[in-house]
């Protein structure tokens, strides 16, 4: 991990910085009047900065928009590190939505919790299958910033679907349970396509 994390870079510790920054302003200034616009932000700010690591995470078998001539990771491991970062990010939905609920009584901790982990899961495997796809960090991180952009300024009226994100906080478990079921097909799908897709990339590609 520390070779995945130093070839990421300064941009590893910017979902990190984001997280941070949300704690201090929780436990310093924040105050329940303003629960959704918090809320919204958790959503819109928040969530999007894992795509950051999961598009930098190939990035290392690509340069300028052309295949590298050695790849230096084998696509199993690709998603396994993957999978390594979610976690990470998974830890400070944790702490954030934990200081959150204590502060505000409007959420229920696991209906949160699991609204912005299938909104990350999906955002995170978005960016690292397009950055796959389209062999390019700053397309698969446009792709991201404009749709949750479109959305958050929008209120989800823009694009008519899909829509991830919820602007009422009056949400159900059960809708959360269903954004998660479909989260774990579309997850499963790009997971096979980005494995197959590199796996492709690696017999096409001579190893020194």
């Amino acid at each position: 991990m520390k070779f995945q994390i130093k070839s990421i870079g300064f941009n590893f510790y910017i979902p990190i910085i984001i997280a941070l920054s949300l704690m201090i302003y929780l436990l310093g200034f924040y105050n329940s009047k303003f629960d959704a616009q918090f809320f919204l932000v958790l959503q819109i700010i928040f969530v999007p900065s894992i795509s950051l690591w999961s598009s930098l995470l190939v990035y290392s078998l690509y340069h300028e928009n052309s295949e590298e001539i050695m790849i230096q990771l084998p696509s199993q491991k690709i998603a396994k590190y993957n999978a390594y970062f979610i976690s990470l990010f998974s830890l400070l939905i944790i702490i954030l939505v934990t200081i959150f609920c204590i502060k505000s009584e409007s959420f229920s901790f696991i209906s949160l919790f699991l609204l912005l982990f299938t909104q990350s899961l999906i955002l995170s495997i978005t960016s690292f299958l397009s950055s796959i796809l389209f062999k390019s960090v700053e397309v698969s991180l446009l792709i991201v910033i404009m749709y949750c952009g479109s959305e958050g300024l929008t209120g989800g009226k823009l694009i008519p679907w899909p829509h991830i994100f919820y602007f009422d906080t009056q949400f159900t478990i059960k809708i959360i349970i269903i954004n998660l079921f479909v989260t774990l097909i579309y997850l499963s799908i790009c997971t096979w396509i980005s494995i197959k897709y590199l796996r492709t990339i690696e017999r096409r590609i001579p190893f020194i």
